[in-house]
């Protein structure tokens, strides 16, 4: 019997000893996974914003020509805030040709989303989901439409209000509204969130933020009168784009004499019933804002769900649901797990613009291919919606219930060394 020692016997199966890579630095191989697809949709977004069709970037170049050569102080976005004219201009100054321009802008504020979302703790996986979700539903509009700009501010003011840090949330929501208006909808759970927390009502952030208002309308309604108003009153005018959800309940209520005219910058559906359309969605948006803010009054929402319910709210009830509205709620649908609804209803935006849309422009005057596909995106996002609200719902009502039951087998003055601590 030979004698053999130990570190020999372990040489016979040195394969067995190495581990994989994964094994290695499982973190390493995340990281490389997370910025492949970042790499990947930037650079979609890049091609599709400089090769395909893109009338929006058309309107921003023509408002941005009428801004720096027409009469001083004439020439503001009819259809957006006057803020929105500097970030039209901006692609000007670069000696590259403005399409090219517009898109490395945003492109840069697609970085800067990404970074805020890590600096503010977004959470772990969320620029993993983030990058899912907009490179199946967004890449044909990411870098060809301004909506990067407003969702940066609304994912700032989000995380902020869920570290209560108030005044930098409602600093970037004030910034995100003059870009576009949206964001104004998420002051009010600010207010009742602060409320909550601090047992006072925030009248003076509240009387300040009036005072900045006031101030931006009265110095626009100066330089160029009746301005201000005029982005409420082109929403207010306009029609059912053919993929919005009251576009989709016109299709419902008269599929068999459905006509579609272009107005407002959209394609819009036309069909019976509008008046009454718009009336019923109108009421349900009301109640339905209503009652996700006393749900959040009485501790059932917390700040940041209450601001994606919000803004599903208002995208879903507004006249269009453009693909680019999905840029205003995508960096919130990143902070929690992947949903496959929200998948769904992002890939079902994809087929609706621009494939079911390229399609159907083939066919003179029909769009309704696309807003078959479009109702069954707004069904799915619907549906998906109601169904994480009630997911949260149950979740705040089983934290109560766990809370309770800690409370009540609490010894009653507790322990010396409880008391201690």
């Amino acid at each position: 019997m030979s004698f053999r020692p130990s570190w020999s016997r372990s040489r016979r199966h040195p394969k067995q000893a190495v581990p994989t890579r994964s094994t290695l630095d499982p973190p390493t191989e995340a990281i490389r996974r997370v910025a492949l697809r970042l790499a990947v949709v930037t650079t979609a977004a890049l091609v599709a914003a400089t090769v395909l069709p893109q009338s929006d970037v058309d309107i921003y170049h023509r408002y941005a020509q009428e801004l720096l050569h027409g009469q001083a102080g004439t020439r503001l976005p009819v259809e957006y805030p006057a803020l929105s004219a500097a970030v039209f201009a901006a692609p000007l100054v670069l000696p590259i040709g403005y399409k090219l321009g517009f898109a490395l802008l945003m492109a840069m504020t697609f970085g800067a989303l990404v970074l805020a979302g890590r600096a503010l703790h977004a959470g772990p996986g969320w620029l993993d989901r983030l990058t899912s979700y907009l490179g199946l539903g967004t890449v044909a509009v990411l870098f060809a439409r301004y909506d990067l700009l407003p969702s940066l501010a609304i994912l700032v003011a989000a995380l902020q209000a869920r570290r209560h840090h108030w005044s930098s949330a409602w600093i970037a929501c004030l910034v995100g509204a003059a870009l576009k208006l949206f964001p104004l909808v998420l002051l009010p759970g600010f207010v009742l969130a602060e409320w909550r927390e601090k047992h006072r009502f925030p009248w003076r952030r509240l009387i300040l933020t009036g005072l900045a208002i006031a101030a931006f309308v009265v110095l626009q309604s100066a330089l160029v009168p009746g301005s201000v108003w005029s982005p409420l009153h082109y929403e207010l005018k306009r029609g059912f784009e053919f993929s919005s959800l009251p576009g989709s309940l016109t299709a419902l209520v008269d599929p068999l004499h459905l006509r579609w005219v272009y107005g407002f910058g959209s394609w819009e559906v036309v069909g019976s019933g509008h008046a009454a359309i718009q009336m019923v969605v109108g009421i349900l948006e009301g109640a339905v804002l209503v009652v996700l803010w006393t749900l959040a009054w009485r501790g059932r929402l917390l700040v940041d769900e209450l601001s994606l319910a919000v803004l599903s709210t208002i995208i879903l009830g507004d006249r269009a649901l453009a693909p680019q509205y999905l840029v205003w709620v995508i960096p919130l649908w990143a902070l929690w797990p992947i949903r496959r609804a929200w998948l769904a209803a992002a890939a079902l935006t994809t087929l609706t613009f621009p494939f079911a849309f390229s399609i159907g422009s083939r066919f003179e005057g029909s769009l309704f291919p696309a807003t078959l596909v479009g109702m069954g995106r707004n069904i799915v996002l619907l549906a998906g919606t109601l169904a994480w609200v009630h997911e949260r719902l149950k979740s705040r009502i089983a934290v109560d219930i766990a809370t309770d039951q800690s409370a009540q087998n609490r010894p009653v003055g507790g322990t010396e060394s409880g008391r201690n601590r």
